[in-house]
C-alpha cells in the first residue's frame, strides 16, 4: 500500500515533468518553424 503511494507520486512527478517538457519543446518548434524561415528570406534577397 505504502509502496503503491510512494510510485504514483513519482509517477506524477514524472508526468508533470513531461508536459512541462512538451511545453518547452512546442515553443522551440514554433520558434524554428516562425523565426528560422523569416530570418533566412531576410538575409538571402
Amino acid at each position: 500500500m505504502r509502496k503503491k503511494a510512494i510510485n504514483n507520486v513519482a509517477a506524477r512527478r514524472r508526468s508533470q515533468l513531461k508536459t512541462r517538457h512538451q511545453k518547452v519543446l512546442g515553443r522551440q518548434k514554433q520558434y524554428f518553424v516562425f523565426i528560422k524561415p523569416a530570418a533566412e528570406s531576410f538575409s538571402n534577397p
